[in-house]
């Protein structure tokens, strides 16, 4: 008689995500509630925090803006020299260790500290350029110069550098463009003509890198020449005697090690200034950790703002904004599976799955618009007048007893609220209260020809509707279908 079909479990959290939207008012004003809870939490408790550290501060050996009652000049000077080293000591150690940071993700990322420096591939070119000798006398340095500095510059890199996920620095200093020299060439004609040579050249770890790169600088600067064209003189481009190979570089491979040592030298560093800050601390009479937090966070002039206050707690805010709708979701959402009576028509006919849906009677209770709306969706309400719906529920009733000589009309709903409803259907069907309020209807049960039952949202208990419709199966009596008020 009952079911777990997977239909029915989908049926029921559709109708429970259509029962929280009924309770989105309250859902969102527990998370206000919790939100206000979490951040005035926060906020007090940073406040305390800073009040605290500002009396500690009243007596710390670290604040050099006084002296103690009880601290001579020397003393007092003393102090001041061992502080004032301890601040530039541990600037020191931030600076070196931003420098560490920064020459790790070099090592690890750049494309030069991949290179094998005894086995270094190598692209080289010669771009030519040539003015009519007409123009000048000797080639205009000024636009080989600009040629140099635009090949240099890697501008051009950018598309390439996001395609393979590197530093566009990382492509550029890989590399290198020489001005050779300029000269006056005479052809057959005795006709002159101006040239001048930039070496190229770009290393990698392998030929077909360097290949790539060099492509890119030639189709870049074969595009720039048209713009360079206009601003400078006239000129010509081409390129010459292209050739990759691989080669021994020591000077590669010392720039490697430089590099690797350099990151050595720096962490010996940090070891030399954190044993010299030891000192110190142990001086001072107090632990190196304090020395750290204070020259880290200036805590000699505290000045406790609100919108300081109120900052920090913000994450404190959306975090008791989040739990509290969790809450009051989850205990809607427990109370929508544990709790005995139903809320909605949904819910019914989801456990009683078999049963058939003569009506829903509009609700009686006042609901904003916006729950009527869902009531509407969900099939608990219509957008007719209470009157009218009524009636329709009436003729349903009646429409599926037809045939029937006799119907019983009962259930676990409220009694006046089912004799006021269904007042006046006719002569076959007989409304009486439930069956547990007038057990002698179970006697009487074989003398009709079959039973409707009317259940009530947010009434009948799912317990007594099972014993009802249990005693009605055992008795034989066709259970024509059920009306939900």
């Amino acid at each position: 008689m009952y079911s777990n079909s997977p239909k029915a479990i989908e049926l029921d959290y559709r109708d429970l995500f259509f029962v929280l939207l009924r309770k989105i008012g309250l859902i969102f004003t527990c998370g206000i509630f919790f939100a206000c809870l979490f951040g005035g939490y926060k906020i007090a408790k940073n406040y305390n925090e800073r009040r605290s550290t500002e009396i500690e501060n009243s007596n710390n050996v670290l604040d050099i803006s006084v002296s103690f009652p009880d601290e001579s000049d020397v003393e007092y000077n003393e102090r001041v020299l061992n502080v004032n080293h301890a601040s530039d000591l541990i600037n020191s150690i931030n600076s070196i260790n931003a420098q560490i940071v920064n020459r790790r993700e070099y090592i690890s990322n750049s494309i030069y500290m991949q290179i094998d420096p005894e086995n270094e591939a190598v692209t080289t070119a010669s771009l030519v350029l040539f003015i009519d000798g007409s123009q000048s006398t000797r080639i205009d340095s000024a636009l080989c110069s600009t040629y140099q500095q635009y090949i240099l510059s890697g501008d051009y890199l950018v598309d390439y550098s996001e395609e393979i996920g590197v530093n566009q620095g990382y492509l550029t200093e890989l590399i290198s463009a020489n001005y050779v020299n300029s000269s006056i060439i005479y052809d057959a004609s005795n006709t002159t003509s101006n040239s001048g040579i930039i070496t190229l050249t770009v290393i990698g770890p392998s030929t077909e890198f360097t290949d790539k790169l060099m492509s890119i600088i030639i189709d870049s600067v074969n595009y720039k020449h048209t713009e360079f064209n206009r601003s400078f003189i006239t000129h010509e481009v081409s390129f010459a005697a292209i050739q990759s190979s691989y080669k021994v570089d020591g000077g590669t491979r010392d720039r490697q090690l430089y590099i690797t040592n350099g990151l050595e030298s720096l962490q010996q560093q940090i070891v030399t200034y954190d044993k010299a800050l030891d000192g110190i601390a142990n001086q001072l009479g107090v632990d190196k950790d304090s020395l750290y937090l204070f020259f880290t966070y200036d805590q000699t002039n505290i000045e406790i703002a609100p919108i300081s206050l109120y900052k920090s707690a913000l994450k404190y805010v959306l975090l008791g904004f989040a739990f509290g709708l969790f809450c009051s979701m989850f205990f809607i959402a427990i109370k929508y599976f544990f709790f005995n009576k139903f809320s909605t028509q949904s819910k019914f006919f989801c456990r009683f799955y078999w049963v058939k849906k003569i009506g829903v009677a509009k609700p009686e209770k006042t609901r904003s618009r916006f729950n009527r709306f869902i009531d509407v969706i969900t099939g608990d309400d219509n957008r007719l007048s209470c009157e009218t719906s009524n009636r329709i529920l009436i003729s349903n009733i009646k429409n599926c007893s037809c045939g029937k000589k006799k119907v019983l009309v009962t259930g676990t709903a409220s009694s006046d609220r089912i004799s006021k409803l269904l007042f006046g259907l006719g002569d076959i069907f007989e409304v009486r209260p439930s069956i547990f309020e007038d057990p002698d209807i179970v006697d009487n049960l074989i003398n009709f020809d079959g039973v409707i039952i009317v259940e009530q949202r947010n009434y009948s208990d799912f317990r007594i509707i099972e014993e009802e419709v249990d005693i009605i199966s055992n008795s034989n009596i066709e259970l024509i279908g059920a009306v939900i008020i």
